[in-house]
């Protein structure tokens, strides 16, 4: 006899044996048991949750002549005729390749037919989404008012295509991801049945890759038992899906938390060398950093990561050494990479790239000291009369070049009022949620943007400074259109009208930080009076 693929050989033949689909199955058997079947069901889920070994078990259960427990007894006539697929009173169709008016045309001719040995006629539509709208609108009305021999069972794994006159006429039931636990049990009844050992990392390791498709993890569980003659390992799984080796994924953000640049890449040319894909290795990497940020974020946060006991000491203790601010950085650009690598000509190089930058940019930290540690004078006059403001050039239409000229030479000390001082600190508290904003709506401009730091605020006016390589930025940043958005952005989330400028910074004109403490306190003199200004330090 030809070898049966384990997922056929080992398919439930009662409810009692449906995977992790209690919320069903058991809804299921109390109908049966009070005769109290609807006339149409709507299975939903994805690709192998039990569907269709569902709507089977369910079409011997309404027709057994057994029944005691909801279940099928798998012995009488009955149940033995739809076994071996003799009974042609459950009719089993694809809507895929049977989807259009004439098919469906045909089914209702049929359906007024009593059942020849059974008590039904069961229809099982797998795939019942890909119906044409004619065929829809042709089943729609045996839906609704079918004779009392009839049962439809609908299976589908796209139920948000299927209208909704259909849906409203049918019991639906939503079968949900089978989880890593249930599907490591099974695989493991299965293994002790065939004779052969598994490995427990192993197991977890074939339900984690299956995204809760229990035919998906026993398509795997049979490649491996070709593969392993007497006992299946981690190893060998981790051969056979291509993937990357959980101490390799550990050892990779050890180097990753210490920033090391040049072991990282040395790691990353280890792992590429054995062939395996960068895809896979990312998704890994994105895994376990996720993992490490809810055992360091939530307490008993073991209970939401899928792997074992050994494995969560060694996170536990790996958590401990990267701040949660980074590790959610580093999943955030890891996340893009692997989005890029999926449609990029030469995924290496970007994903090279990518680490070499994630490790060379400043943490949100290190800015955010910068800007604290940059000395600030408040004024407090008492009997001041305000002097006219300078005349400034504000229209951000000019040139970009203008702008870039204007934009240089404005280094000159500049007193803070008490109201510039508050908005400068609120900036500096709120400068990560404001390039999160930008870099959500114009990604182009984040990238421009994200290389400034706030600098000061003078009467109003949020002036952003760039290091002086940056003149490129410096004019994309001062274009009409760059300027009107990140107003609007300050505006949002500041709650005031505030203007935006863009500056470079003069290497010519750096001065210590007690030289321009100095220049602001004798502007401060000049224009107020020494005896009307208070130094607060």
């Amino acid at each position: 006899m030809s070898h049966q693929a384990i997922y056929r050989k080992y398919r439930p033949k009662t409810f009692d044996e449906v995977v992790g689909q209690d919320h069903v199955t058991e809804t299921l058997k109390n109908q049966i048991m009070r005769d109290s079947t609807a006339h149409a069901y709507l299975f939903s889920g994805i690709r192998g949750t039990g569907k269709t070994s569902t709507a089977k078990i369910f079409a011997r259960a309404v027709n057994c002549t057994n029944n005691t427990d909801g279940n099928p007894c798998n012995e009488c006539e009955t149940c033995l005729s739809i076994l071996s697929e003799r009974n042609m009173d459950v009719i089993e169709m694809d809507a895929a390749s049977n989807n259009s008016v004439e098919d469906i045309r045909d089914l209702r001719e049929k359906v007024k037919f009593l059942p020849s040995q059974s008590r039904f006629k069961v229809y099982i539509i797998d795939e019942v989404h890909m119906l044409s709208k004619g065929a829809f609108n042709a089943l729609l009305k045996t839906l609704e008012e079918p004779p009392e021999h009839l049962l439809f069972i609908l299976a589908t794994t796209e139920p948000q295509k299927i209208p909704a006159t259909i849906l409203s006429r049918c019991q639906r039931f939503d079968l949900k991801r089978i989880s890593v636990g249930d599907m490591m049990s099974a695989m493991k009844e299965i293994c002790d049945d065939i004779g052969i050992e598994a490995e427990e990392n192993a197991l977890r390791m074939i339900a984690n890759s299956s995204e809760g498709a229990l035919r998906d993890a026993l398509s795997i569980l049979d490649r491996c038992l070709v593969y392993s003659v007497d006992k299946i390992t981690y190893e060998d799984v981790v051969t056979l899906l291509g993937t990357v080796n959980y101490n390799t994924i550990i050892r990779f953000t050890d180097i990753l938390i210490e920033k090391d640049i040049k072991e990282l890449l040395t790691v990353l040319d280890e792992i590429l060398s054995q062939g395996k894909e960068i895809t896979l290795f990312l998704e890994g990497l994105i895994e376990h950093l996720r993992n490490l940020l809810i055992l360091k974020s939530v307490e008993d946060g073991q209970s939401f990561v899928n792997t074992g006991e050994d494995a969560i000491k060694l996170m536990k203790g790996q958590s401990m050494k990267v701040s949660v601010d980074d590790n959610i950085r580093y999943i955030e650009e890891l996340s893009e990479t692997l989005a890029l690598c999926k449609r990029a000509v030469n995924s290496r190089i970007l994903l090279e790239t990518s680490l070499i930058k994630l490790l060379s940019t400043k943490t949100a930290a290190a800015v955010e000291t910068v800007y604290i540690e940059r000395p600030v004078v408040e004024t407090q006059p008492k009997d001041t009369v305000n002097e006219p403001p300078a005349k400034r050039n504000t229209d951000h239409g000019a040139g970009d070049e203008a702008a870039a000229s204007q934009s240089v030479l404005v280094e000159e000390p500049v007193v803070l009022s008490g109201d510039d001082a508050e908005i400068l600190k609120q900036v500096q508290e709120n400068w990560g949620l404001i390039l999160q904003t930008v870099k959500k709506q114009r990604i182009s401009l984040n990238a421009i943007v994200k290389e400034s730091q706030p600098y000061r605020v003078v009467k109003g006016e949020v002036i952003l400074r760039f290091a002086e390589q940056y003149t490129f930025h410096l004019n994309r940043a001062n274009a009409k259109e760059s300027i009107a958005f990140m107003e609007q952005v300050f505006k949002n989330i500041l709650k005031k009208d505030l203007k935006v400028r863009f500056i470079i910074e003069d290497s010519k004109k750096k001065e210590s930080d007690e030289e321009i403490r100095k220049k602001i306190n004798e502007k401060a003199f000049e224009l107020f009076g020494k005896d009307k200004v208070k130094i607060i330090d």
